[in-house]
């Protein structure tokens, strides 16, 4: 998948420095055409509302996971194949196979500043 100027994007993470950092990288590939969640409550809601060419979801989310996230699309979007990239900073094997059965197309490692 390429990302470009068309490319509408749905960025779910707890963590709002996390979210403009995508953002901003994204807007460095391209791609203005993103909307941000706190909470897969929030992402649902713009899932419905908008139609994404990606999502990219933190796996861990205050009082949540991305990979609930991922069951929640993947079950009411059946119809339509939705790429989901769940970020991880550390990912564990066991974290890899959920996310696989749970319909998740790929992961990111990703190294955050802690400052």
């Amino acid at each position: 998948m390429e990302i470009g100027e068309e490319t509408r994007v749905l960025i779910v993470d707890d963590f709002n420095t996390s979210r403009r950092m995508i953002r901003q990288t994204l807007k460095d590939l391209g791609t203005e055409l993103c909307n941000e969640a706190k909470d897969p409550d929030e992402a649902i809601k713009l899932l419905e509302r908008y139609q994404y060419h990606l999502v990219l979801a933190d796996w861990y989310m205050d009082g949540s996971r991305g990979v609930d996230l991922v069951k929640q699309i993947r079950e009411s979007h059946s119809k339509k194949v939705l790429p989901v990239l769940l970020m991880l900073m550390d990912p564990l094997d066991d974290q890899l196979a959920m996310g696989k059965a749970a319909g998740t197309v790929s992961y990111t490692h990703l190294t955050l500043p802690t400052n």
